[in-house]
Formats: structure tokens, C-alpha cells, sequence
């Protein structure tokens, strides 16, 4: 099963996001990034 990212909205994570370190074409997925994308 896929995740959605919370960045571009892909079906490209294997784990529910946040924290997962996982990396999609656009963002990767760390609690630091989530909570302040900028």
C-alpha cells in the first residue's frame, strides 16, 4: 500500500507520513520539513 506525500499529493510513500524519512521526486518526508515547509 502507498501514502500520499504531503507535499505534491503522489501515492509515493511505503509508511504513513510524517517522519518517515522516506524521499519522493518533490520533498522528503522529515518532521522538521512538515512542520515548517519553508
Amino acid at each position: 500500500m502507498k501514502y500520499k506525500c504531503p507535499c505534491c499529493g503522489y501515492m509515493t510513500f511505503a509508511e504513513p507520513p510524517p517522519g518517515t524519512f522516506e524521499i519522493c521526486p518533490v520533498w522528503e518526508d522529515d518532521n522538521i520539513q512538515y512542520d515548517d515547509p519553508d
